[in-house]
């Protein structure tokens, strides 16, 4: 089997060329952007928070893990990125084909309803951006 840099996923155009590297405490990847090359953190995670301001978007990925105490789990964070309003509309929509396109193949993808969004969360998260354009 040839090695070398996997190629990169169909209907993705990309300005970087990723390749898959060890590290010896995380997975990493090479990036080779305009001829420079950096190492990029790979991690994991399993809980999103988002937050919104009249100027842009934050999504922090974490991590939910076991505790030490009993019935209890520990939440790492892992990463916050940060994006403009427009950005996050192109990563929705991105996000949106990819899991269309997924779901063909695989078929549904099981989500428990208590991950799904629900109508105090996105009050939460709008309300106040509501009330400071109200002020205006």
């Amino acid at each position: 089997m040839p090695k070398g840099p996997p190629p990169p996923p169909q209907g993705l155009p990309s300005a970087a060329t990723l390749a898959a590297t060890e590290a010896p405490d995380q997975a990493a990847f090479t990036s080779t952007i305009i001829g420079a090359q950096r190492q990029t953190p790979s991690f994991y995670s399993n809980v999103i928070t988002l937050k919104l301001s009249a100027t842009d978007f934050a999504i922090l990925f974490s991590q939910e893990m076991p505790s030490t105490m009993p019935r209890r789990m520990t939440i790492q964070e892992q990463a916050i990125v940060n994006m403009s309003h427009g950005t996050m509309k192109i990563l929705s929509e991105h996000l949106s084909a990819v899991v269309k396109e997924l779901e063909s193949v695989l078929g549904p993808i099981k989500v428990a309803a208590v991950s799904r969004p629900k109508d105090e969360q996105m009050e939460a998260l709008i309300g106040p951006l509501r009330a400071t354009k109200m002020e205006e």
